[in-house]
Protein backbone atom coordinates (compact mmCIF):
# COMPACT_ATOMS: atom_id res chain seq x y z
CA UNK A 1 0.00 0.00 0.00
CA UNK A 2 3.15 2.38 0.74
CA UNK A 3 4.28 1.70 -2.34
CA UNK A 4 1.19 2.37 -4.61
CA UNK A 5 0.63 5.87 -1.96
CA UNK A 6 4.58 6.88 -3.70
CA UNK A 7 3.42 5.95 -7.14
CA UNK A 8 0.53 7.75 -6.80
CA UNK A 9 2.30 10.75 -4.76
CA UNK A 10 4.69 11.36 -7.80
CA UNK A 11 1.62 11.00 -10.82
CA UNK A 12 0.53 13.61 -8.23
CA UNK A 13 3.29 15.79 -8.36
CA UNK A 14 3.78 15.66 -12.17
CA UNK A 15 0.34 16.76 -13.15
CA UNK A 16 0.94 19.84 -10.64
CA UNK A 17 4.06 20.62 -12.50
CA UNK A 18 2.40 20.56 -15.74
CA UNK A 19 0.11 22.58 -15.28
CA UNK A 20 2.34 25.01 -13.76
CA UNK A 21 2.28 24.75 -9.83
CA UNK A 22 5.47 24.09 -8.46
CA UNK A 23 5.05 23.21 -5.35
CA UNK A 24 3.50 20.42 -4.26
CA UNK A 25 4.03 19.84 0.00
CA UNK A 26 3.50 15.90 0.76
CA UNK A 27 1.63 15.03 3.58
CA UNK A 28 2.68 12.02 6.24
CA UNK A 29 1.47 8.62 4.73
CA UNK A 30 -1.94 8.16 5.79
CA UNK A 31 -3.60 5.11 7.67
CA UNK A 32 -4.13 1.67 6.03
CA UNK A 33 -7.89 2.35 5.21
CA UNK A 34 -7.34 6.03 3.88
CA UNK A 35 -4.69 4.65 1.93
CA UNK A 36 -7.67 2.51 0.33
CA UNK A 37 -10.12 5.72 -0.04
CA UNK A 38 -7.70 7.78 -1.09
CA UNK A 39 -6.62 5.49 -3.75
CA UNK A 40 -10.11 4.93 -4.91
CA UNK A 41 -10.78 8.47 -5.02
CA UNK A 42 -7.63 9.61 -7.01
CA UNK A 43 -8.20 6.59 -9.38
CA UNK A 44 -11.39 8.20 -10.34
CA UNK A 45 -10.26 11.83 -11.01
CA UNK A 46 -7.20 10.42 -13.12
CA UNK A 47 -9.73 8.37 -15.06
CA UNK A 48 -11.91 11.07 -15.43
CA UNK A 49 -9.09 13.82 -16.46
CA UNK A 50 -9.32 15.61 -20.27
CA UNK A 51 -5.85 16.88 -21.52
CA UNK A 52 -6.22 19.45 -23.81
CA UNK A 53 -5.31 18.15 -27.40
CA UNK A 54 -2.50 21.04 -28.17
CA UNK A 55 -1.09 20.03 -24.83
CA UNK A 56 0.78 17.42 -26.94
CA UNK A 57 2.66 16.56 -29.87
CA UNK A 58 1.77 14.22 -31.94
CA UNK A 59 4.29 11.91 -30.92
CA UNK A 60 3.77 12.34 -27.29
CA UNK A 61 1.86 9.08 -25.44
CA UNK A 62 -0.93 9.23 -22.83
CA UNK A 63 -0.32 9.15 -19.56
CA UNK A 64 -0.80 5.18 -18.67
CA UNK A 65 -3.05 4.34 -16.61
CA UNK A 66 -1.79 2.71 -12.58
CA UNK A 67 -1.66 -1.16 -12.96
CA UNK A 68 -3.30 -2.40 -9.67
CA UNK A 69 -1.65 -5.73 -8.35
CA UNK A 70 -3.57 -7.96 -6.29
CA UNK A 71 -3.77 -7.25 -2.86
CA UNK A 72 -3.94 -3.71 -2.75
CA UNK A 73 -8.03 -3.97 -2.75
CA UNK A 74 -10.39 -5.39 -0.32
CA UNK A 75 -12.11 -8.63 -1.15
CA UNK A 76 -15.35 -8.63 -1.44
CA UNK A 77 -17.37 -11.58 -1.05
CA UNK A 78 -20.78 -12.51 -2.93
CA UNK A 79 -23.02 -15.46 -2.45
CA UNK A 80 -24.08 -16.95 -5.72
CA UNK A 81 -26.68 -16.22 -7.86
CA UNK A 82 -29.75 -18.06 -6.93
CA UNK A 83 -31.54 -19.66 -10.21
CA UNK A 84 -34.64 -19.12 -10.67
CA UNK A 85 -36.71 -22.54 -12.47
CA UNK A 86 -39.42 -19.74 -13.29
CA UNK A 87 -39.59 -18.77 -16.78
CA UNK A 88 -40.79 -15.49 -18.18
CA UNK A 89 -42.66 -15.04 -21.22
CA UNK A 90 -39.41 -13.42 -22.89
CA UNK A 91 -35.85 -14.54 -22.00
CA UNK A 92 -35.14 -16.47 -18.75
CA UNK A 93 -33.86 -14.52 -15.39
CA UNK A 94 -30.42 -13.52 -15.44
CA UNK A 95 -28.16 -16.23 -13.99
CA UNK A 96 -30.94 -19.19 -14.44
CA UNK A 97 -30.11 -21.87 -17.37
CA UNK A 98 -32.72 -22.16 -19.75
CA UNK A 99 -34.32 -25.16 -19.50
CA UNK A 100 -34.47 -28.41 -21.17
CA UNK A 101 -38.14 -28.60 -22.56
CA UNK A 102 -39.30 -31.90 -21.88
CA UNK A 103 -39.24 -34.62 -25.08
CA UNK A 104 -42.32 -36.07 -25.53
CA UNK A 105 -42.68 -39.17 -27.68
CA UNK A 106 -46.29 -40.36 -29.26
CA UNK A 107 -47.04 -43.38 -30.24
CA UNK A 108 -46.83 -44.02 -34.34
CA UNK A 109 -49.87 -42.01 -36.21
CA UNK A 110 -51.60 -44.84 -38.44
CA UNK A 111 -51.67 -43.24 -41.67
CA UNK A 112 -55.29 -42.12 -42.96
CA UNK A 113 -57.14 -44.21 -45.67
CA UNK A 114 -57.15 -43.04 -49.22
CA UNK A 115 -59.85 -40.19 -49.30
CA UNK A 116 -61.52 -41.43 -52.51
CA UNK A 117 -61.04 -43.88 -55.21
CA UNK A 118 -61.92 -44.52 -58.74
CA UNK A 119 -62.63 -47.40 -60.13
CA UNK A 120 -59.58 -47.49 -61.87
CA UNK A 121 -57.55 -46.83 -58.65
CA UNK A 122 -59.46 -49.46 -56.52
CA UNK A 123 -58.46 -51.89 -59.31
CA UNK A 124 -55.09 -51.66 -59.42
CA UNK A 125 -55.21 -51.43 -55.45
CA UNK A 126 -55.81 -55.05 -55.88
CA UNK A 127 -54.38 -58.51 -55.86
CA UNK A 128 -55.45 -62.07 -56.58
CA UNK A 129 -55.08 -65.31 -54.46
CA UNK A 130 -56.79 -68.28 -54.31
CA UNK A 131 -59.26 -70.11 -51.47
CA UNK A 132 -59.58 -73.96 -52.47
CA UNK A 133 -62.58 -75.33 -51.78
CA UNK A 134 -63.61 -78.53 -49.53
CA UNK A 135 -64.72 -80.37 -53.17
CA UNK A 136 -61.12 -79.36 -54.71
CA UNK A 137 -61.59 -76.55 -56.87
CA UNK A 138 -60.41 -73.07 -56.26
CA UNK A 139 -62.17 -69.61 -55.29
CA UNK A 140 -60.71 -66.68 -56.16
CA UNK A 141 -60.01 -64.29 -53.85
CA UNK A 142 -59.34 -60.45 -54.37
CA UNK A 143 -57.85 -58.07 -52.35
CA UNK A 144 -57.93 -54.31 -52.30
CA UNK A 145 -55.28 -52.07 -50.14
CA UNK A 146 -57.53 -48.94 -49.59
CA UNK A 147 -55.21 -47.42 -47.38
CA UNK A 148 -54.49 -46.91 -43.74
CA UNK A 149 -53.88 -50.54 -43.64
CA UNK A 150 -57.43 -51.44 -44.33
CA UNK A 151 -58.43 -53.64 -47.23
CA UNK A 152 -61.43 -55.23 -48.51
CA UNK A 153 -61.72 -58.75 -49.75
CA UNK A 154 -64.00 -59.89 -52.12
CA UNK A 155 -65.03 -62.47 -54.42
CA UNK A 156 -66.10 -61.29 -58.16
CA UNK A 157 -67.67 -64.45 -58.46
CA UNK A 158 -69.60 -64.04 -55.53
CA UNK A 159 -69.88 -60.39 -55.13
CA UNK A 160 -72.65 -58.40 -57.20
CA UNK A 161 -71.25 -55.14 -55.70
CA UNK A 162 -68.29 -53.54 -53.10
CA UNK A 163 -66.87 -50.57 -51.74
CA UNK A 164 -69.61 -48.45 -50.30
CA UNK A 165 -70.55 -46.96 -46.99
CA UNK A 166 -67.54 -47.15 -44.18
CA UNK A 167 -65.45 -48.80 -46.86
CA UNK A 168 -63.41 -45.31 -47.95
CA UNK A 169 -64.14 -46.18 -50.97
CA UNK A 170 -67.51 -45.76 -53.49
CA UNK A 171 -69.65 -48.36 -54.14
CA UNK A 172 -69.07 -50.58 -57.33
CA UNK A 173 -71.10 -52.63 -59.45
CA UNK A 174 -69.22 -55.47 -60.06
CA UNK A 175 -69.15 -57.97 -63.47
CA UNK A 176 -66.45 -60.33 -64.63
CA UNK A 177 -65.69 -62.65 -67.69
CA UNK A 178 -63.08 -65.33 -67.61
CA UNK A 179 -61.52 -67.53 -70.76
CA UNK A 180 -61.88 -70.47 -70.10
CA UNK A 181 -64.83 -69.66 -68.49
CA UNK A 182 -64.85 -71.14 -64.89
CA UNK A 183 -67.07 -74.75 -63.84
CA UNK A 184 -70.78 -74.39 -62.51
CA UNK A 185 -70.57 -76.59 -59.11
CA UNK A 186 -72.09 -80.18 -59.07
CA UNK A 187 -75.82 -79.80 -57.22
CA UNK A 188 -74.46 -81.53 -54.49
CA UNK A 189 -71.52 -79.63 -53.58
CA UNK A 190 -72.13 -77.29 -50.18
CA UNK A 191 -71.06 -74.31 -52.19
CA UNK A 192 -72.83 -73.65 -55.43
CA UNK A 193 -70.61 -70.79 -56.29
CA UNK A 194 -68.72 -70.78 -60.10
CA UNK A 195 -65.02 -72.81 -59.58
CA UNK A 196 -61.69 -72.85 -61.07
CA UNK A 197 -59.95 -75.92 -61.57
CA UNK A 198 -56.44 -76.96 -61.08
CA UNK A 199 -53.59 -76.40 -62.89
CA UNK A 200 -55.42 -74.94 -65.18
CA UNK A 201 -54.47 -71.15 -67.22
CA UNK A 202 -57.19 -68.58 -67.28
CA UNK A 203 -57.59 -64.79 -68.29
CA UNK A 204 -60.28 -62.66 -66.26
CA UNK A 205 -61.60 -59.28 -66.78
CA UNK A 206 -62.98 -57.88 -63.78
CA UNK A 207 -65.13 -54.70 -64.56
CA UNK A 208 -66.41 -52.17 -61.37
CA UNK A 209 -68.64 -49.70 -62.59
CA UNK A 210 -69.13 -46.61 -59.79
CA UNK A 211 -72.80 -46.54 -58.33
CA UNK A 212 -72.22 -43.02 -56.61
CA UNK A 213 -70.32 -39.74 -57.66
CA UNK A 214 -70.11 -37.86 -60.69
CA UNK A 215 -67.37 -39.91 -62.60
CA UNK A 216 -69.97 -42.91 -63.40
CA UNK A 217 -67.01 -44.75 -65.83
CA UNK A 218 -66.83 -48.74 -65.87
CA UNK A 219 -63.33 -49.56 -65.63
CA UNK A 220 -61.53 -52.98 -65.84
CA UNK A 221 -58.44 -54.84 -64.65
CA UNK A 222 -57.23 -57.93 -66.39
CA UNK A 223 -56.21 -60.59 -64.45
CA UNK A 224 -53.86 -63.71 -65.96
CA UNK A 225 -52.97 -66.57 -63.76
CA UNK A 226 -52.78 -70.32 -63.42
CA UNK A 227 -54.46 -72.29 -60.54
CA UNK A 228 -52.07 -74.24 -58.17
CA UNK A 229 -52.05 -78.06 -57.72
CA UNK A 230 -54.88 -79.97 -56.12
CA UNK A 231 -54.88 -81.57 -52.54
CA UNK A 232 -54.72 -85.20 -51.32
CA UNK A 233 -57.80 -85.63 -48.56
CA UNK A 234 -57.12 -88.42 -46.27
CA UNK A 235 -60.14 -89.81 -44.30
CA UNK A 236 -62.03 -92.65 -43.30
CA UNK A 237 -64.61 -94.54 -45.40
CA UNK A 238 -67.62 -93.42 -44.90
CA UNK A 239 -69.15 -96.49 -43.30
CA UNK A 240 -67.17 -99.91 -42.25
CA UNK A 241 -68.13 -102.40 -40.05
CA UNK A 242 -66.92 -101.44 -36.62
CA UNK A 243 -67.92 -104.13 -34.74
CA UNK A 244 -64.97 -105.89 -33.26
CA UNK A 245 -65.13 -109.98 -34.00
CA UNK A 246 -62.53 -112.35 -33.36
CA UNK A 247 -61.36 -113.22 -36.98
CA UNK A 248 -61.14 -110.78 -39.71
CA UNK A 249 -61.90 -107.16 -38.69
CA UNK A 250 -61.81 -104.51 -42.01
CA UNK A 251 -61.61 -101.20 -42.17
CA UNK A 252 -59.79 -98.77 -44.79
CA UNK A 253 -58.18 -94.98 -45.29
CA UNK A 254 -59.37 -93.27 -48.17
CA UNK A 255 -56.67 -91.13 -49.98
CA UNK A 256 -58.73 -88.36 -52.54
CA UNK A 257 -56.41 -86.95 -55.12
CA UNK A 258 -58.01 -83.80 -56.10
CA UNK A 259 -54.76 -82.92 -58.23
CA UNK A 260 -54.53 -83.28 -62.44
CA UNK A 261 -50.95 -85.23 -61.79
CA UNK A 262 -51.22 -88.83 -59.89
CA UNK A 263 -49.61 -89.45 -56.15
CA UNK A 264 -47.67 -92.13 -54.73
CA UNK A 265 -48.19 -92.84 -51.16
CA UNK A 266 -44.90 -94.09 -49.55
CA UNK A 267 -44.90 -94.26 -45.93
CA UNK A 268 -47.67 -94.11 -43.16
CA UNK A 269 -47.07 -93.26 -39.65
CA UNK A 270 -50.19 -94.72 -37.29
CA UNK A 271 -50.82 -94.93 -33.66
CA UNK A 272 -52.49 -98.42 -32.31
CA UNK A 273 -54.15 -98.63 -29.50
CA UNK A 274 -56.08 -102.04 -28.08
CA UNK A 275 -58.11 -102.87 -25.11
CA UNK A 276 -59.13 -106.47 -22.87
CA UNK A 277 -57.70 -108.54 -25.77
CA UNK A 278 -55.47 -111.30 -25.02
CA UNK A 279 -51.28 -110.51 -24.99
CA UNK A 280 -48.78 -113.01 -26.11
CA UNK A 281 -51.11 -114.84 -29.18
CA UNK A 282 -50.63 -113.40 -32.37
CA UNK A 283 -52.43 -110.17 -33.54
CA UNK A 284 -51.72 -108.53 -36.35
CA UNK A 285 -52.38 -105.10 -38.19
CA UNK A 286 -52.16 -105.25 -41.88
CA UNK A 287 -52.37 -102.81 -44.46
CA UNK A 288 -53.16 -104.60 -47.95
CA UNK A 289 -52.95 -104.09 -51.35
CA UNK A 290 -55.96 -101.85 -52.42
CA UNK A 291 -56.10 -103.95 -55.56
CA UNK A 292 -55.09 -107.56 -55.14
CA UNK A 293 -55.79 -107.30 -51.64
CA UNK A 294 -52.41 -108.96 -50.41
CA UNK A 295 -50.52 -107.68 -47.56
CA UNK A 296 -48.65 -104.60 -48.18
CA UNK A 297 -47.10 -104.55 -44.52
CA UNK A 298 -48.04 -106.31 -41.28
CA UNK A 299 -46.94 -105.41 -37.97
CA UNK A 300 -47.33 -107.41 -34.65
CA UNK A 301 -48.98 -106.27 -31.83
CA UNK A 302 -49.32 -108.81 -29.25
CA UNK A 303 -46.10 -107.75 -27.60
CA UNK A 304 -46.83 -103.86 -27.10
CA UNK A 305 -46.65 -102.97 -23.62
CA UNK A 306 -49.40 -101.69 -21.54
CA UNK A 307 -50.36 -98.68 -21.46
CA UNK A 308 -50.18 -97.41 -17.72
CA UNK A 309 -52.44 -94.57 -17.86
CA UNK A 310 -55.17 -97.39 -18.92
CA UNK A 311 -56.83 -100.46 -17.42
CA UNK A 312 -55.73 -103.68 -19.71
CA UNK A 313 -54.78 -101.16 -22.42
CA UNK A 314 -51.74 -101.70 -24.43
CA UNK A 315 -50.80 -98.54 -27.06
CA UNK A 316 -47.95 -98.07 -29.37
CA UNK A 317 -47.39 -94.42 -31.21
CA UNK A 318 -45.31 -93.82 -34.50
CA UNK A 319 -44.90 -97.05 -36.21
CA UNK A 320 -43.56 -96.48 -39.65
CA UNK A 321 -45.36 -98.04 -42.44
CA UNK A 322 -43.16 -98.60 -45.31
CA UNK A 323 -45.38 -99.00 -48.93
CA UNK A 324 -46.23 -98.15 -52.01
CA UNK A 325 -49.25 -97.60 -53.93
CA UNK A 326 -50.55 -94.87 -56.24
CA UNK A 327 -53.33 -92.81 -56.50
CA UNK A 328 -54.79 -91.68 -59.98
CA UNK A 329 -55.13 -87.90 -61.01
CA UNK A 330 -58.55 -87.04 -59.62
CA UNK A 331 -58.86 -90.53 -58.26
CA UNK A 332 -59.76 -91.98 -54.68
CA UNK A 333 -58.63 -95.01 -53.41
CA UNK A 334 -59.10 -97.10 -50.33
CA UNK A 335 -55.95 -98.64 -48.47
CA UNK A 336 -57.49 -101.72 -46.85
CA UNK A 337 -56.57 -101.83 -42.90
CA UNK A 338 -57.02 -105.53 -41.08
CA UNK A 339 -56.69 -106.83 -37.35
CA UNK A 340 -56.40 -110.25 -37.41
CA UNK A 341 -56.03 -112.64 -34.99
CA UNK A 342 -58.30 -110.85 -31.51
CA UNK A 343 -59.24 -112.71 -28.46
CA UNK A 344 -60.66 -111.10 -25.87
CA UNK A 345 -59.36 -111.40 -22.27
CA UNK A 346 -62.19 -113.39 -20.11
CA UNK A 347 -62.56 -110.05 -18.02
CA UNK A 348 -66.16 -108.79 -17.01
CA UNK A 349 -67.39 -105.75 -17.68
CA UNK A 350 -64.36 -104.60 -20.02
CA UNK A 351 -65.33 -103.59 -23.23
CA UNK A 352 -62.77 -104.99 -25.79
CA UNK A 353 -61.46 -102.20 -28.47
CA UNK A 354 -59.33 -101.88 -31.22
CA UNK A 355 -58.22 -98.12 -32.67
CA UNK A 356 -55.92 -97.37 -35.37
CA UNK A 357 -55.03 -93.11 -36.27
CA UNK A 358 -53.13 -92.36 -39.09
CA UNK A 359 -51.04 -89.49 -38.21
CA UNK A 360 -48.72 -88.76 -41.37
CA UNK A 361 -48.64 -89.57 -45.04
CA UNK A 362 -45.61 -89.28 -46.69
CA UNK A 363 -46.13 -89.20 -50.85
CA UNK A 364 -43.96 -88.73 -54.26
CA UNK A 365 -44.23 -85.93 -55.24
CA UNK A 366 -44.35 -83.97 -52.25
CA UNK A 367 -47.74 -83.03 -52.10
CA UNK A 368 -48.67 -79.27 -50.59
CA UNK A 369 -51.77 -79.36 -49.80
CA UNK A 370 -52.31 -82.73 -47.03
CA UNK A 371 -55.69 -82.80 -45.31
CA UNK A 372 -56.08 -85.44 -42.53
CA UNK A 373 -59.57 -85.18 -42.03
CA UNK A 374 -60.53 -87.49 -38.78
CA UNK A 375 -58.51 -90.66 -40.32
CA UNK A 376 -59.15 -92.81 -37.52
CA UNK A 377 -60.75 -96.92 -37.65
CA UNK A 378 -62.06 -97.71 -34.51
CA UNK A 379 -63.38 -101.13 -33.99
CA UNK A 380 -65.10 -102.27 -30.49
CA UNK A 381 -67.86 -104.47 -28.64
CA UNK A 382 -69.93 -104.33 -26.08
CA UNK A 383 -69.95 -107.50 -23.60
CA UNK A 384 -73.15 -107.70 -21.72
CA UNK A 385 -72.22 -107.66 -17.94
CA UNK A 386 -72.36 -111.81 -17.04
CA UNK A 387 -73.26 -113.09 -20.05
CA UNK A 388 -70.09 -113.72 -21.69
CA UNK A 389 -69.52 -117.61 -20.54
CA UNK A 390 -65.39 -118.44 -22.32
CA UNK A 391 -66.05 -122.23 -21.30
CA UNK A 392 -69.65 -122.11 -23.17
CA UNK A 393 -69.83 -123.85 -26.76
CA UNK A 394 -72.44 -122.77 -28.05
CA UNK A 395 -74.88 -119.69 -27.61
CA UNK A 396 -74.70 -115.97 -28.04
CA UNK A 397 -72.39 -114.83 -25.91
CA UNK A 398 -70.27 -117.60 -26.74
CA UNK A 399 -66.46 -117.69 -27.19
CA UNK A 400 -66.43 -116.46 -30.37
CA UNK A 401 -69.46 -114.78 -30.75
CA UNK A 402 -69.74 -112.49 -28.11
CA UNK A 403 -68.71 -109.32 -30.22
CA UNK A 404 -70.59 -110.16 -32.79
CA UNK A 405 -74.31 -109.39 -31.04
Amino acid sequence: MVNLWRLLTTSLTAVALLFGHSGVSVAPPPTPADQTAIVLQNIASLVAISLPSSTFASSSALIPTPTLKPGLLPKLNFKPFKVSTATTSGAMATGAKPSTPAVVVSAPVKSAPLATMNAQTFLNATTLSFKEQREGPFEPVLTTNIGGGNTIVWNPTQTTSVGGTGTFAPSFSVSYSCDPPPDSPLPTASDQNPTFEVRTAYDCTVTLTPQTGADRTARSKDFSFTTPAGQLIVAPPASMNTVLANDENDGGIVFNNEDTNPVTITNLVVDVSYTALVGGTPLVLRFADPVTGLSLYDYHLENVPLDPGSTYTHTVTGIQVPLSFTVGAEKAKMLPVEILGVNRMSVLGVNPTVTVTLRNVVTNPFVERLILTAAQLSWSCVVPVGGFDPNATSGAFAAGNACLH
